[in-house]
């Protein structure tokens, strides 16, 4: 992830730009980490691409897994975060250097797959072309808009089996918690534990310092 920040470093100039995502955070970033680097686990399913830096994570901690990233991967203009107004999201530039950087690494490359759209459709499509397929690993951090997250966790609920790890981000967010505690009343998802990690930001990736975070790890019903 060093390697990439570093890149878009050299590309933006200026860290205002940069999206927030899980490498802000050290405890994070070692969670994932160490979970989604589990011997037995072969397959990773991710909703939300963000800026790349959990799929860079992935590739990298896990040489035998495939990674399937669901996201719009759209070509949009600069717009405010709906969040933060510091925080500025350009999907188009950010991804275009996270899967440049996937594509001319052979061994990311081999086990990368994109499903572009939006995740209400290219789930269950992908559900139905791969009906044998089943995720070991699922990151639910797409859409932060209700209910966007529920809908989501629904619609990922085929690819699961009954010792896959989920985690969701951005858990302090009402917003994502809200349907986070929806799915677990519908018996969708039984929480096993949320985390707060520590009060310390890396600035190494960061465009500024904040405090509050939650994830949260789970496991389908």
């Amino acid at each position: 992830m060093s390697k990439l920040q570093l890149e878009i470093d050299a590309i933006m100039r200026s860290r205002e730009k940069v999206i927030g995502n899980i490498a802000w955070f050290p405890t994070q970033v070692y969670y994932y980490a160490r979970e989604s680097s589990q011997s037995w686990i072969h397959n990773i399913c991710e909703v939300g691409y963000g800026a790349g830096h959990s799929a860079i994570l992935y590739l990298s901690v896990n040489g035998k897994a495939n990674l399937y990233s669901f996201d719009i991967f759209a070509n949009l203009p600069a717009q405010r975060s709906f969040r933060n107004t510091r925080a500025l999201t350009l999907p188009k530039t950010y991804q275009s250097l996270t899967l440049s950087l996937i594509a001319r690494t052979p061994d990311f490359a081999n086990r990368f797959q994109k499903i572009a759209g939006d995740s209400n459709v290219t789930l269950p499509a992908f559900v139905k072309e791969n009906p044998q397929l089943k995720c070991d690993f699922i990151s639910i951090d797409g859409s932060h808009v209700p209910p966007q997250p529920y809908f989501d966790i629904l619609n990922l609920r085929p690819l699961a089996h009954n010792r896959t790890i989920v985690v969701l981000d951005d858990m302090h967010s009402n917003l994502m918690r809200n349907d986070f505690d929806r799915a677990i009343t519908s018996k969708l998802l039984i929480q096993y534990e949320c985390l707060t990690p520590e009060y310390r930001t890396d600035m190494r990736f960061a465009s500024y310092t904040t405090s509050i975070k939650v994830f949260c790890a789970a496991r389908y019903v």
